[in-house]
């Protein structure tokens, strides 16, 4: 079912706070939307920092629900159809199947430590 680990963000509280650490690690961040970077490093396929009311808004329709976003990090699986991988998520879903802004589509879940992560497909590069 997961083909392969398609990226990690980090959600963070101060999108500008998290993207000038990053940077004073010399790493280059680019502002790819309202409320996310992209972090360059080498080797890794996609490294992001996900304000966290975004995060909110993206997984329950409400940046008010920022709240129910623990910080840390999300993972992203990605595979082959949400819509046919959504059953073995089925008693951890935060959000259902989603087509996203930004060209994937997500569905959103727990993992059994209580963090976000999602799986996806992502759009031809």
């Amino acid at each position: 079912m997961i083909k392969y680990l398609g990226g990690l963000a980090e959600i963070v509280e101060d999108l500008d706070t998290a993207a000038a650490f990053y940077e004073r690690l010399g790493l280059e961040v680019e502002r790819t939307m309202p409320g996310y970077c992209e972090v360059k490093i080498d080797g890794v396929a996609h490294f992001g920092l996900w304000e966290r009311r975004h995060a909110a808004e993206s997984t329950f329709g409400s940046s008010d629900a920022a709240d129910r976003i623990p910080l840390g990090f999300v993972v992203s699986f990605e595979v082959d159809d949400v819509d046919k991988a959504a059953d073995a998520f089925a008693d951890v879903v935060l959000r259902g199947a989603k087509d996203e802004s930004w060209g994937q589509r997500t569905l959103r879940f727990t993992t059994s430590s209580g963090a976000i992560a999602e799986i996806a497909v992502s759009p031809k590069q």
